[in-house]
């Protein structure tokens, strides 16, 4: 009897080969959020034509930063506006990673598929166990996503920027990168992998996660508006930061999409102290958005 592939191994199948019950779901996914787009009464005025997007990080949870994303690239298609730079930690910083270099049917179909992996082939595992999965899949998959299109690095250069924590003896210091095709293929690996994991070797020094020092690296030039996505105060339920199964994979992508629409359709915005805005009629604690400041230094 052959041996029993290893949970690693099946999850490299799904990545390669999509289940079929996923690519329905994200086709699907996708579909409403068009469709969502269509519908909404967008408030001009909150929508900006330009904006870059700050991801926090928050484990499993940057699946409700996907709906947010499906929901803004909607948007993008019906020429309401433009994302230019993204930004994060951890998980936070992964996903946007994927996005650009895969693009998004492919990491949507890659998060169901994990949820549905869980489902199927490690029901009973605990936290831990997961916790620990979960870094060797996404280790796994970011050396096969860039492997595949090491050719595309390019795309990342200057627009999506890792945050990653570097040990000192005096502790730690952040590094936000964000050139990635000068650098190679076995560079990204390592900081694709550094930014959201415990510890490893990035650039010739031991690193942590990113979240560690800067789990919110915000864009400090002023360019043009910011979304801030803060997916551990979306609502779902803490341990899906570790795990998840496909149905809840499902739920927390349209929970995003719902938000992204109802904060961009959701009447007047209210200026805080510190420059954001916020909805007076549909108020979301995951998402914020930023306005332009006096320019102070360049990420």
């Amino acid at each position: 009897m052959p041996p029993r592939p290893r949970l690693v191994d099946r999850w490299l199948e799904f990545v390669c080969h999509p289940p079929p019950e996923c690519v329905r779901e994200r086709q699907r996914l996708t579909a409403r959020a068009a469709r969502l787009v269509g519908e909404a009464s967008l408030n001009a005025e909150a929508l900006p034509a330009e904006m870059d997007v700050i991801v926090a990080g928050s484990g499993f949870m940057s699946l409700y930063f996907l709906g947010v994303h499906s929901a803004l690239t909607a948007l993008q298609a019906a020429g309401k506006l433009s994302i230019r730079r993204y930004a994060g930690a951890s998980s936070g910083a992964q996903t946007p990673f994927e996005l650009v270099l895969a693009g998004e049917d492919a990491t949507l179909d890659a998060y169901l598929a994990h949820g549905l992996l869980a489902d199927r082939h490690a029901p009973n595992a605990g936290l831990v166990r997961s916790a620990y999965n979960a870094d060797v899949h996404w280790r796994a998959f970011g050396n096969h996503l860039i492997d595949a299109h090491a050719d595309g690095l390019h795309r990342l250069d200057e627009r999506v920027y890792v945050s990653v924590s570097r040990l000192h003896w005096y502790g730690l210091r952040n590094v936000l990168y964000s050139d990635w095709s000068a650098r190679g293929a076995e560079f990204a690996k390592a900081a694709f992998y550094a930014t959201g994991t415990l510890l490893t070797k990035c650039d010739g020094h031991w690193c942590t996660d990113g979240g560690a020092t800067n789990n919110e690296p915000t864009f400090t030039d002023g360019a043009r508006p910011q979304l801030l996505v803060r997916p551990i105060k979306c609502g779902c339920p803490l341990t899906m930061a570790m795990r998840y199964s496909f149905a809840q994979a499902v739920e927390t992508i349209e929970r995003g999409q719902d938000d992204a629409l109802a904060f961009f359709g959701g009447g007047p915005r209210t200026a805080d102290a510190d420059g954001s805005t916020s909805s007076a009629t549909a108020p979301c604690a995951a998402l914020k958005l930023i306005l332009p400041a006096e320019p102070t230094r360049r990420i």
